[in-house]
């Protein structure tokens, strides 16, 4: 691999963007800790392995094979799947969030995730028996959630809803802030 000097980090930065502005649907799966132990990462992989199985495209990062290589849009149906960082609420994981859309889905398991794949991904309806609830009231988004809304994250403002394995995606929303 080549040195990485200012000009082919700008490079990375704008494949980078180029590919981020190509995502739809994302599902972030989150990967920290607490959520690893509750099973998390098998989610991901019925996740990949079930939505390949039903025809969608699944897209697992931004990175290219060589420097040279174009990033391009992806043709039909698809879904991103992303492993991202902890999102601070560890007792109510494993989470998986659905963006744009901002839905959070807490206690996940492997028996919900054909009903999140075909009421959400395909349907674009939410999953109610699997939304974060308080006092009788379910919150269908993250940023309604009241754990979240006196917090004020520095530098971790992007955990949660980044891939936590790819550099290149740290590398464009960092640029996006400054």
């Amino acid at each position: 691999m080549a040195e990485m000097n200012r000009e082919r980090l700008e490079v990375r930065r704008v494949k980078a963007k180029r590919a981020l502005s190509y995502q739809k649907r994302q599902i972030l799966l989150c990967a920290g800790t607490g959520c690893i132990a509750g099973g998390s990462l098998k989610l991901y992989d019925y996740f990949k392995e079930e939505c390949t199985r039903r025809g969608l495209d699944v897209y697992v990062g931004l990175t290219q094979e060589s420097e040279t290589e174009e990033v391009t849009e992806p043709k039909g149906d698809g879904v991103y799947l992303k492993k991202s960082g902890c999102h601070g609420f560890c007792e109510m994981g494993p989470l998986v969030q659905i963006e744009p859309d901002g839905i959070l889905y807490t206690h996940v398991q492997l028996e919900d995730c054909d009903e999140i794949i075909e009421k959400t991904i395909m349907k674009g309806e939410v999953v109610e028996r699997l939304l974060y609830e308080l006092d009788g009231v379910k919150y269908p988004k993250h940023d309604d959630i009241p754990f979240y809304h006196r917090q004020h994250r520095v530098v971790l403002e992007n955990c949660g809803t980044t891939d936590a394995e790819d550099i290149d995606e740290y590398l464009e929303i960092g640029r996006a802030h400054v």
